[in-house]
């Protein structure tokens, strides 16, 4: 009798709990901790913590919200929960979001790419360390990328749009943060992203021609968000639920045919896309 209580008791214990029963018990747990320590008490917990319900997503953003974050060694802390969630997450993460605070080079985006090529949303922050052989050889692999948000913080040392749309053929949301937005960055994307279906860009500055020449070379665009703080040309404001847009005759024409035309300032709308992008902008925006 002794026996077979000790081998039952064995059989219940936590390394040997079901599947099903660890993931909800789990699904409790923080992300971080999930990563950080969970997965890491044995096998069973390690496969638990890597099933796509938790392994799907990667936001590293969300140390932010731990008690550790700008603490002694938080940056070496990204820099782990990174490599953890990668490895935690390999083909069958989706979604990986870049935290603004995490300083990422070459060596970063190739090692997500190779270990996590069925990615198909990334927020990404565009610093000075990344090359754009480094980032070619990563969207290289993310062929089934749908949706990219990018910010940089004046003008783009590499051109991110050429990359992408080269490689990244179901590509058809964007999103753009940063510190202006004008012709240059317009043709780009107009040139190289003619496919999308849907743009969002945050930016302090926006030109006229910027605009107008992306209108002019997006026609298979069907909505457009626009959060700014200055602009070229002046603004109709809509007392009702409709969206905010620019009254010259030209505009008005070129926009009849998106769905959704959306402009309005920064602070003052908190549903538009371009509004709620979670990239923070550039000091006095």
């Amino acid at each position: 009798m002794d026996s077979k209580r000790l081998s039952k008791s064995k059989a219940t214990g936590w390394s040997d709990m079901p599947h099903d029963i660890l993931l909800r018990i789990f699904a409790f747990v923080s992300i971080m901790d999930r990563m950080l320590n969970v997965s890491r008490v044995c096998s069973s917990w390690r496969r638990a913590c890597s099933d796509a319900v938790f392994s799907s997503t990667l936001d590293i953003s969300e140390y932010r919200k731990s008690q550790d974050y700008q603490q002694q060694g938080w940056r070496s802390q990204l820099e782990l929960i990174f490599q953890r969630g990668i490895h935690l997450g390999g083909p069958k993460l989706t979604k990986l979001v870049f935290d603004i605070d995490f300083e990422v080079e070459d060596t970063h985006l190739t090692y997500a790419a190779e270990r996590c090529p069925n990615l198909q949303e990334l927020l990404l922050h565009i610093p000075v360390r990344t090359t754009e052989q480094g980032l070619a050889t990563a969207f290289r692999r993310w062929t089934m990328l749908e949706r990219l948000y990018i910010s940089f913080f004046g003008r783009p040392h590499v051109n991110i749009f050429s990359i992408v749309g080269e490689r990244c053929p179901l590509l058809t949301e964007l999103k753009i943060c940063g510190c202006f937005f004008n012709n240059r960055i317009a043709v780009l994307i107009g040139r190289h992203m003619p496919g999308l279906k849907k743009l969002s860009f945050r930016c302090a500055f926006v030109t006229r021609d910027g605009v107008q020449s992306l209108l002019n070379m997006m026609q298979d665009l069907d909505e457009l968000y626009i959060c700014v703080r200055k602009i070229e040309v002046p603004f109709y404001r809509h007392t009702g639920p409709g969206p905010a847009i620019m009254c010259e005759p030209r505009f008005l024409q070129n926009t009849s045919r998106l769905s959704v035309y959306h402009i309005c300032y920064t602070g003052e709308c908190g549903t538009c896309p371009a509004s709620t992008m979670a990239t923070p902008l550039p000091i006095n925006f």
